[in-house]
Order: structure tokens, then sequence, then C-alpha cells
């Protein structure tokens, strides 16, 4: 897989964020409005930690062990860079929350 970038939150983009960690994007039990919400249960060295997407929401929910959460909104890119790490950037403000594919999680706003 090439580094991808998308614009926002789309089911493409879960598709790709799925595939960066080869796991299964499942379809949560609720939805907003009868939208998809999807969970990614990371393995390997990322083992922990929890990815819930909202495309509908353009929002992503990452918790790791429940030792930290981090939630990011308005969801404006998402830039995979292969083997490597999926990158979330946020409408209107500098910053970014990645996770990378070794467990790395961060989160930078303003």
């Amino acid at each position: 897989m090439a580094d991808q970038t998308f614009p926002g939150l789309n089911e493409s983009a879960v598709e790709a964020i799925a595939l960066l960690f080869a796991v299964e994007a499942k379809l949560e039990p609720y939805s907003l409005d009868g939208a998809a919400v999807y969970r990614l249960d990371l393995e390997g060295a990322a083992d922990g930690i929890v990815m819930i997407l909202w495309p509908s929401l353009r929002r992503i929910d990452v918790r790791r062990s429940g030792e930290h959460s981090w939630v990011l909104k308005n969801i404006s890119s998402v830039e995979i860079v292969d083997g490597i790490e999926a990158s979330f950037r946020p409408t209107g403000v500098p910053g970014h929350l990645f996770v990378s594919v070794n467990g790395f999680v961060q989160m930078a706003i303003g």
C-alpha cells in the first residue's frame, strides 16, 4: 500500500486505516441516526489501543488500555503513511492526532 490522503474521515479512509493496522473495522452495535460507527482493536506492537471511528461526525476516539483517551472532532483530512501511522487533522486549527503501528499516540492542537 502506498501513502494515501483522504478528504476527511470517510468509508475509504476507514478501510485504509484497518488495512494499515491489519485488523478488521467492526461495526459497533450503536449508531448515530443510522450512520455506521467502526471499532478497530489494534494488535501487535499497538496491542491495547482501541480506535472508534465516527465518519458521520468526522470524529475519532482513541483509548489505550484504560491509561489515556484522545478525541479529535471535525476531521478534515486523514493521511496514511504506509507501514508507519495514521494521522488525522482537524478543520480550522493547526494540529493533529496520530496513531502509529508501534503503538505510539500523539495529539497536538494549536
